[in-house]
């Protein structure tokens, strides 16, 4: 069994964090479809999100 950390936030010294990987795999065309749960997150912390969100609306249809 493999067990990794994933940190929260974005943080570009980190590539193991949970924005740093959703900004990885939205850049990515192998997926179709995305669906999210969030417990907590920020405006500051989305809005980070928002220019890969707009890469990846191209090839996500779900």
């Amino acid at each position: 069994m493999q067990v990794n950390f994933i940190g929260h936030g974005l943080d570009p010294k980190n590539e193991n964090t949970v924005g740093n990987i959703l900004v990885t795999s939205f850049g990515e065309n192998k997926f179709d479809s995305f669906t999210g749960l969030v417990a907590f997150a920020s405006y500051a912390g989305v809005n980070k999100l928002v220019p890969s969100i707009n890469i990846a609306k191209k090839n996500i249809k779900n």
